[in-house]
């Protein structure tokens, strides 16, 4: 018999079908061929590679080793590319909040809050379920997952279960590489300031190696037309923000753009800064700067990936504010509105414009000053607020 902690996993899988089930009916998908840079028509040619319609592999780095969710695709019933994508997306949506409910509970989080996380990801315009919606033909969906099950692994030290999950996330997509060489830092700090008897730094390097080898065989299997490394995508985008620095000022609001309210529960005054201690609090904090490095770096969709990484920032913003659930409800209800659950997606391919006000890092100058005088007031509310809801604490 489930026991009534695990009765919540089964509650969630049913609310994931019903939420996807809502926004496939809801929300028309993009028609990607008409925007010639769109990834989708990258993963498109994938799919029909595996599918048996071409003999042809045709692709540029770094979308010529992404091959494990179109490989997926194709294997499923029919001909429409939107719904096969559709499934196997939605099914890595659904471990998606189950792996973010598993991942917050272990650090002990109100079940409550954490529930009203899951939800927010949910119905944000941005998140896994719009996103694959409003366009199915991608392979970003699965990272929800994959990077809390690494996680999960790696703060539990089950190395062979990490080694087999990283060769699948690397077949899906290469960031997982940047995941794995982050751990690594972990363990060899963990490794020459703690202990020298941890033999985690042996093992991610172990695990590391056959990733990059995993790499460099998806890479000769299914060779890209150009030579190319994500390494040089970093450095364009560091020039880009050099060059641009207004840049900085979108990606800011890009964040906004994500977490909404919740972007001013931090508190700089909560965080205790003491001695060096690999612990599952600190391997968090570093998984999190390494996200956010990442989003900053990864190229200009800012809040498409901010929003990769909210299983690791949401978590990180929660242990380090530490709110109470009348406060969290109070922010999760300010944030409504920017989450836009009620609204369609549009098309960029059909009314740029209109495109443009739901991204901020795509916006044109006189719309970022509408973005910034939100932000503003967003947190006045939020001040005002907490300072209502802490009062009325105290005087109970």
């Amino acid at each position: 018999m489930l026991t009534q902690k695990n009765q919540v996993y089964i509650y969630l899988v049913i609310f994931g079908i019903s939420v996807a089930t809502f926004y496939y009916f809801f929300q028309p998908p993009v028609n990607y061929q008409k925007s010639p840079l769109s990834d989708s028509n990258q993963y498109e040619k994938i799919y029909h590679f595996f599918n048996g319609n071409t003999n042809e592999y045709q692709l540029k780095f770094p979308y010529n080793t992404r091959v494990l969710i179109p490989f997926f695709a194709a294997r499923l019933w029919g001909d429409d590319i939107d719904f096969n994508f559709f499934i196997i997306n939605t099914l890595f949506a659904i471990l998606a909040i189950l792996s973010i409910y598993k991942l917050m509970d272990s650090y002990g989080i109100d079940r409550k809050i954490v529930l009203l996380s899951i939800l927010w990801i949910s119905i944000h315009w941005a998140g896994p379920f719009r996103q694959n919606a409003f366009n199915p033909v991608n392979v970003d969906i699965p990272i929800y997952f994959f990077e809390v099950l690494m996680l999960l692994l790696f703060i539990n030290k089950k190395y062979v279960l990490l080694l087999i999950v990283s060769v699948v996330a690397i077949a899906i997509k290469e960031v997982f590489l940047a995941l794995l060489m982050i751990m690594l830092f972990i363990t060899l700090a963990e490794w020459l300031f703690i202990t020298k008897n941890s033999s985690s730094p042996i093992w991610i390097s172990i695990i590391l190696g056959i990733g990059i080898l995993v790499k460099i065989y998806l890479n000769s299997q299914f060779p890209s037309l150009n030579n190319s490394y994500s390494i040089f995508t970093m450095f364009y985008a560091l020039r880009e923000i050099i060059l641009h620095p207004l840049n900085i000022v979108r990606w800011i609001l890009a964040f906004f753009t994500v977490f909404a309210s919740f972007t001013f529960i931090m508190s700089i005054a909560s965080l205790k800064i003491g001695k060096f201690n690999v612990n599952p609090g600190t391997i968090l904090f570093i998984m999190t700067i390494a996200v956010i490095l990442l989003s900053f770096l990864g190229g200009m969709d800012y809040t498409r990936l901010i929003m990769l990484g909210f299983p690791y920032l949401m978590t990180s913003i929660i242990l380090i504010s530490n709110p109470g659930f009348r406060e969290f409800l109070m922010l999760f209800l300010l944030s409504l509105p920017l989450s836009r659950f009620w609204m369609v997606r549009t098309d960029a391919e059909l009314v740029i414009d209109k495109f443009k006000i739901w991204m901020p890092e795509y916006a044109d100058s006189e719309q970022l000053i509408f973005w910034i005088i939100a932000v503003l007031v967003n947190f006045l509310i939020v001040w005002f607020g907490r300072k209502y809801i802490r009062h009325s604490q105290g005087s109970e």
